[in-house]
């Protein structure tokens, strides 16, 4: 009986312990957070039409939020930076965004493909195909558009982009193929 009652106490104490211990870290993040609250900061206004199209967690443990009005935001884990057409991004309006084996992201955008090597943007815009003319691919008619929507690399390098019209387009790094697709009727 006293050694159960020993635990017991032992047991008491450990709980009544770590219990102060995190009220004691409690208090201490309230200060760190009102600390924080209370550093001079201009605070960034954005309105409800600022929406978050896409993430990325990129290698070196950053993280990318693409928007559909105000560009690219880059957070490093303590700062926000927001990348936009200032910045040479080919658009504010960002759909998607990947990061290839070496690196570098890309970004869907309106204005088509941009790649960021972490210090310049380089834009790749759409071909803008005469509507009368074929793909060499499927031999189907091609349509204009400047939208990327979504990108993924296959395992050649390639990268694969969706757009906002009936078709695909394989960018190899130096040029673009168009895969349009058939409007099937049953």
């Amino acid at each position: 009986m006293v050694n159960q009652l020993n635990y017991f106490l032992v047991i008491l104490i450990t709980l009544l312990t770590t219990s102060c211990n995190s009220q004691n870290n409690k208090v201490s993040n309230s200060q760190s957070i009102e600390k924080l609250a209370n550093e001079k900061t201009e605070p960034v206004k954005y309105d409800s039409g600022v929406v978050t199209a896409n993430a990325l967690l990129d290698r070196e443990g950053n993280m990318w939020f693409t928007t559909l009005t105000e560009g690219v935001f880059k957070f490093d884990g303590t700062n926000f930076t927001n990348f936009t057409i200032k910045d040479g991004l080919c658009s504010n309006s960002v759909n998607s965004v990947i990061e290839d084996k070496k690196g570098n992201l890309w970004f869907a955008t309106a204005k088509g493909l941009c790649k960021y090597n972490g210090n310049d943007f380089t834009n790749y815009p759409l071909p803008q195909e005469n509507p009368q003319s074929l793909s060499p691919e499927t031999g189907l008619p091609s349509s204009e558009t400047e939208t990327v929507l979504s990108i993924i690399q296959d395992r050649k390098g390639n990268f694969w982009l969706g757009t906002n019209t009936n078709g695909a387009y394989r960018f190899n790094g130096k040029s673009f193929t168009s895969f349009h697709t058939r409007r099937w009727t049953f």
